[in-house]
């Protein structure tokens, strides 16, 4: 698995989805952040500097896919019989914030594209939808006050917030080499 894979999952999202204006990859939360006490959902920009992306009311319509921190492996099955074919698992929200929307017709609509998704035989397999925008602030937000909370979600005024849940699944091939991952060695 390659942040690439997720980069490339998320330019297809916008790609079949229009009504989004941007899209982050590889968004990871973090907890008390320098001297705030607050969570904060970061992604990196294209220059690589970081971005607060939840939530946020300057994007226009926009998503992130929060990745979890470590990857399954698993074995798939054999080709021959020392060749092995296994499975890179992780665990995915992606979660959107729209100015207007149907929560049930998004939902939908991003169940759907993660479903036609197959670039290199890359599946995408939804689990689970939120569509109650107050769970998923206080989810994405979680170890902040009610105070910050009740803002943020006053901030997002009549916004539609849905949260789905799924599996990013990436067959592997074993390699036989080992890479020299050390480029000044």
């Amino acid at each position: 698995m390659e942040l690439t894979d997720l980069e490339a999952l998320k330019d297809y999202i916008l790609a079949q989805n229009p009504y989004f204006q941007k899209g982050f990859a590889n968004a990871f939360k973090v907890r008390n952040v320098g001297s705030d006490s607050n969570s904060k959902v970061f992604s990196r920009d294209k220059s690589g500097d970081l971005v607060v992306v939840s939530p946020q009311d300057t994007f226009g319509n926009y998503f992130y896919l929060k990745n979890e921190t470590g990857i399954t492996y698993r074995a798939a099955y054999a080709i021959t019989g020392t060749d092995t074919v296994y499975e890179e698992t992780i665990n995915i929200a992606f979660v959107a914030f729209l100015k207007e929307g149907d929560n049930m017709k998004v939902a939908n609509n991003i169940k759907n594209t993660l479903m036609m998704y197959n670039k290199c035989s890359v599946r995408a397999i939804p689990v689970n939808v939120v569509w109650n925008r107050e769970q998923i602030i206080i989810e994405e937000l979680a170890g902040i006050s009610d105070d910050d909370i009740a803002a943020a979600l006053q901030r997002l005024g009549s916004w539609t917030v849905v949260k789905l849940n799924f599996q990013f699944i990436k067959p592997s091939e074993v390699s036989r080499c080992i890479e020299d991952i050390c480029s000044v060695c």
